[in-house]
């Protein structure tokens, strides 16, 4: 199966400049979400990637790379899905959140309503987003990318031919 982020055209001029500005607030804001529940990383995640891979080859290949977004952005890739943990964690952490904000914190009810209002965001967005199958019984099999999969198979035949 082809992957259609890599045959995205690139972005030149100010609509380079635009999708960099927007992958940029795209990663800020899914930084927040690891560290704030209510705001979920995920589709931030996934909308950065979309927008680097038209604009900065160099950061899309950093997002790829990482080992805090690379597994969650290649599922997306490969199985246009999140894994069901996923979303447990995201819906537990959205719900924790807000319900300590607004049973915990002392602001106002203005306050509490929009941390209500930006929880349901947040779990509509996690709601829709599509989950992978796991086979029954088994946990999903591991998900390489094509060069995992290629440096893989050079090492075997490398020790194979030593």
């Amino acid at each position: 199966m082809s992957d259609p982020i890599e045959s995205v055209q690139q972005v030149y001029g100010l609509k380079r400049a635009l999708y960099l500005l927007g992958g940029s607030l795209a990663m800020l804001l899914a930084a927040v979400g690891c560290v704030l529940p209510g705001i979920p990383a995920t589709p931030f995640i996934i909308l950065a990637v979309a927008l680097f891979a038209r604009s900065s080859p160099w950061m899309h290949g950093c997002l790829l790379r990482s080992r805090v977004f690379g597994p969650y952005i290649e599922d997306w890739r490969t199985h246009r899905a999140i894994r069901p943990h996923v979303r447990v964690v995201a819906v537990i952490a959205v719900l924790t959140g807000v319900g300590l904000t607004c049973f915990l914190s002392p602001v106002g009810v203005l306050l509490k309503a929009l941390t209500i209002v930006a929880g349901l965001i947040g779990l509509m967005v996690v709601f829709w987003l599509p989950v992978r199958s796991i086979p029954r019984g088994g946990s999903p099999r591991p998900v390489f990318s094509q060069a995992e999969t290629a440096l893989k198979s050079s090492e075997r035949r490398m020790k194979s031919a030593e």
